[in-house]
């Protein structure tokens, strides 16, 4: 499905660049903890207050952990 997509913007003159893995890691330590933290801090305002723990939760299901990255 996704490479019939890349296909249609590719047709359309859309660029795609491959992000080296040094630069990838660094953009998971500067993003990912950052957003994951403004994510559950705002869901906590609104009345989630186990926010922290039912993300952590569907990250562990999906492999994906962006609170273990830090700067």
């Amino acid at each position: 499905e996704n490479k019939r997509y890349e296909k249609i913007f590719r047709d359309a003159g859309v660029k795609f660049y491959e992000l080296p893995l040094a630069d990838q890691e660094a953009w998971r330590k500067k993003v990912a903890r950052s957003s994951f933290e403004d994510y559950v801090k705002k869901m906590e305002k609104t009345g989630y207050p186990n926010a922290r723990k039912i993300l952590q939760r569907y990250g562990e299901l999906l492999g994906y952990k962006p609170w273990e990255y830090s700067e």
